[in-house]
């Protein structure tokens, strides 16, 4: 490592060191426990900050089809004072050759014409499946890094908060005695699984069924979607219960989500 201050080079060491380098990480893959990410394993984003854009209400807005976001969604978050993060999700391989930006010029030319473009970001966003370990000996994954966040909707802050809670605990509990090896730091892996992990695998399969869908159905599925009671919680969508809901609405869903789920599980 290098001191910023004098520019010194000098060595650190640590029983255990926590890999939360985000989507671009390289840490898990020095670890063995992850592999470069596939192309419809990485979505592309595009977002703008907005000044003078006009929010009916103080709710954050999804926009659902190809022509907005292909294979993703639309988005509004207000942040007050008639300004809003507004942006793009995108699987670059349903794209058409497009670029995030482009996707966003359009929906900003749609949404908000007349609005202040202050800020723009760009990045990816990972929607992969979970990692099948999240510990090495001396080393653990967390966050973006560990693919953690909720493949449906990119999201990854209070999962990765929740995930730094499991692994504080796992790794106080192996140096506790003495341990930093794989396997007392796998309490970290068997929690997350048994919790927000076993979420999101739900969520990886609801995704990529509900995203390849036509407009026209993901139209009519998103109508269906939002009589269903109970759907949602202080958490958000309850995965589970929406895909009972998809199926429900289209019974020939039920093979796409067969084969989405046994398809994950040999990987």
């Amino acid at each position: 490592m290098k001191d910023l201050a004098s520019g010194s080079a000098y060595d650190e060491r640590a029983e255990v060191t926590v890999g939360a380098d985000g989507v671009e990480s390289l840490s898990p893959r020095w670890a063995g426990l992850k592999k470069s990410l596939r192309p419809d394993e990485l979505f592309s984003c595009a977002e703008e900050l907005i000044e003078g854009i006009d929010l009916p209400g103080a709710f954050i807005e999804f926009h659902l089809g190809r022509s907005f976001a292909p294979g993703g969604y639309a988005w509004v978050f207000p942040k007050g004072k008639g300004r809003a993060n507004v942006g793009v999700g995108i699987n670059p391989l349903h794209a058409g050759g497009k670029t995030a930006v482009e996707y966003l010029n359009a929906f900003l030319a749609h949404r908000a014409p007349d609005g202040k473009r202050t800020r723009l970001v760009i990045g990816g966003c990972s929607v992969a499946r979970g990692l099948g370990a999240l510990a090495a000996d001396g080393f653990v994954a967390v966050g973006e890094a560990a693919n953690q966040n909720n493949p449906l909707s990119g999201g990854g802050i209070v999962n990765a908060l929740e995930a730094a809670d499991m692994a504080a605990a796992a790794i106080l509990s192996a140096l506790s005695r003495g341990s930093s090896s794989a396997k007392d730091l796998g309490a970290y892996t068997r929690e997350w699984r048994r919790t927000v992990g076993k979420t999101n695998d739900a969520f990886h399969h609801a995704a990529r069924i509900f995203y390849g869908l036509p407009d026209e159905e993901m139209s009519r599925m998103a109508r269906e979607l939002s009589g269903v009671p109970g759907l949602f919680d202080e958490k958000g969508v309850k995965p589970l219960r929406m895909v009972r809901a998809l199926v429900a609405a289209n019974p020939r869903l039920l093979l796409q989500f067969a084969g989405a789920w046994l398809g994950g599980k040999k990987r």
